[in-house]
């Protein structure tokens, strides 16, 4: 998303369950934190969490989720 640090946006996201590879549509909140993070609010499960990401945006590590191994 090309936001401003501080600045947050409301998207609809595909969420994929990786045991079922079963589909949902849920809304996040994402807000530009750092340059290289972002926090975003799940209405679905009312969760918060902080992600960081790589230079082009792609998530580096989500905590409880996954860690991107290199």
């Amino acid at each position: 998303l090309p936001l401003l640090i501080g600045h947050s946006a409301t998207i609809t996201v595909a969420v994929i369950d990786i045991e079922t590879l079963g589909i949902t549509k849920q809304t996040h909140q994402y807000t530009k934190v750092a340059q290289d993070k972002w926090r975003y609010l799940s209405s679905s499960t009312n969760t918060e969490v902080e992600v960081k990401v790589d230079k082009f945006g792609f998530v580096l590590d989500e905590p409880n989720n996954f860690q991107r191994i290199i």
